[in-house]
């Protein structure tokens, strides 16, 4: 499973090149047990019988060799796992430097996109700050929208659950990712979409179904993130 995800995305002409790379970034990433005790949340393991224990084991430590839970990072496969750490192959050729940036930031960000949680800069608040936010800045596209069946949400989750990796254009991916870990902070992400979401109302205001949405954002591939952004938040003021 975690080898179909990283299929997919080397089908992609922006990642082919870097096959190798990844793969041995996502192999080493499998097996690491720092990822299950240092993130915030993991999304569960497997318990197999009939093979050896891990060996993060210590030599005090007793395992049961016939049990073990799979895989030993906590962290079972799912789409798009791939393309949290993809972007970084443009920036790190040693793929050991690619890894432990990779672990560190699914470690304080990435996790928090895939935990049910209540915690600030989990999913769900970042959902509901997206929409504060739209209803705030964008309400008459809210209101068509709801009037014909859709919801914002239904449109930004995507982006707000990958980080708009695979998105945006590689580099105003690994901007947006700059200006995240500055701030320390997931919200970001929650923002841009809203923006986004801004600078097509009036377009989506014309809209009928999920399919011309999703048309209409199709075209956003290399907007400026950051001048986006700043427009956004000056005008809320």
């Amino acid at each position: 499973m975690y080898l179909l995800d990283l299929q997919q995305t080397i089908d992609s002409s922006d990642y082919f090149v870097f096959q190798d790379h990844l793969e041995s970034v996502l192999m080493a990433f499998t097996r690491d047990t720092y990822v299950k005790s240092h993130a915030l949340q993991v999304n569960g393991a497997v318990t197999c019988e009939g093979i050896p224990p891990t060996s993060s084991f210590q030599p005090h430590e007793h395992a049961d060799t016939t049990e073990n839970r799979v895989p030993p990072n906590g962290v079972l496969p799912f789409s798009g796992l791939v393309m949290y750490m993809a972007p970084l192959a443009y920036l790190y050729a040693d793929p050991v430097e690619l890894y432990y940036v990779f672990r560190e930031l699914y470690v304080k960000y990435w996790s928090k996109l895939n935990a049910i949680r209540s915690e600030r800069g989990t999913i769900l608040p970042l959902c509901k700050l997206f929409e504060d936010l739209v209803v705030r800045s964008s309400p008459a596209a809210v209101f068509h929208l709801i009037n014909v069946g859709l919801k914002p949400l239904d449109i930004a989750f995507p982006w707000i659950q990958c980080a708009f990796s695979g998105v945006l254009d590689i580099d105003q991916v690994l901007l947006v990712w700059d200006r995240m870990i500055g701030y320390d902070s997931l919200e970001l992400v929650a923002i841009l979409a809203a923006a986004l979401f801004h600078f097509r109302s009036g377009e989506l205001e014309l809209v009928n179904t999920r399919e011309e949405a999703k048309d209409l954002f199709a075209e956003l591939i290399d907007i400026p993130v950051v001048t986006l952004l700043q427009d956004y938040l000056f005008g809320l003021r």
